[in-house]
């Protein structure tokens, strides 16, 4: 069981890809460099204790296909970044205290397959996008 920040050293390996930390107890917030790792293509942190946000440098990460941060202790509003993630296939952000309303933006995301949201406290409707949602499993 893996503990403390995550160190700022992993935020300057440019090739990295995969980045695997889940089930620890990491504390911090998630850096806004993670918007330096633009190649990554899986990045799950999920079951981890952090205290923050989501960083909308987060949208930097283009190749992005798999983004897990469920029961991570992340608070606050979906940065617009995150929409701009559109070869996203798996975006699991349930059991934390995300709150405020999803952006119609999320019908940009036209690559997304897994859409997990429960147990935050998100208000208002799911956006009425057309397309969004058609490939959703």
């Amino acid at each position: 069981d893996l503990s403390g920040t995550l160190p700022s050293g992993l935020f300057k390996l440019s090739t990295l890809q995969y980045f695997y930390l889940r089930a620890n107890s990491f504390t911090g917030s998630i850096s806004e460099d993670i918007g330096q790792l633009t190649k990554l293509i899986h990045l799950l942190v999920d079951e981890n204790k952090f205290n923050g946000t989501i960083p909308n440098s987060i949208g930097l990460c283009q190749d992005l296909e798999k983004l897990h941060l469920q029961e991570s202790g992340l608070h606050g509003t979906l940065p617009d970044g995150l929409y701009d993630l559109i070869n996203l296939q798996d975006l699991y952000l349930d059991r934390n205290d995300f709150s405020g309303t999803i952006s119609e933006r999320i019908g940009d995301m036209t690559g997304l397959l897994d859409l997990r949201l429960y147990e935050n406290r998100f208000s208002g409707a799911l956006p009425s996008t057309p397309g969004f949602c058609e490939d959703l499993e």
